[in-house]
């Protein structure tokens, strides 16, 4: 598995781990759990878990100063964005950089 896949592994993995210590700690005490609430807590957990896949998957890493489309200067890198997307699975936080070209006065963001 290449070193980029391993780590989003790890990162996938203890944001899933975090969700299920969560379901767990908020659950009734098993004599007293219904149906009805365990269903709850999958179905919740479910959509934390597939939310957290998808922005990570979604997830696009920092460019190196790109040039802008117009111009062809040096964009500066204006830090991170945080944009929600409606996807088929729900909708999604999405962090990703912008950049933006002083002479053009024209912004750009990796994940379109």
């Amino acid at each position: 598995m290449p070193r980029k896949d391993e780590e989003l592994k790890r990162k996938l993995m203890t944001q899933i781990e975090e969700i299920i210590d969560q379901m767990l700690a908020g659950r009734s005490p098993d004599d007293e759990i219904t149906l009805s609430e365990i269903e709850q807590l999958v179905v919740e957990a479910r959509g934390d878990i597939g939310e957290q896949m998808l922005a990570a998957l979604v997830d696009v890493e920092q460019v190196e100063q790109p040039e802008c489309a117009q111009c062809g200067g040096k964009m500066q890198d204006k830090g991170r964005r945080v944009r929600q997307l409606v996807t088929v699975g729900g909708e999604v936080r999405l962090q990703s950089h912008y950049y933006y070209c002083p002479v053009c006065k024209t912004g750009f963001s990796p994940s379109g």
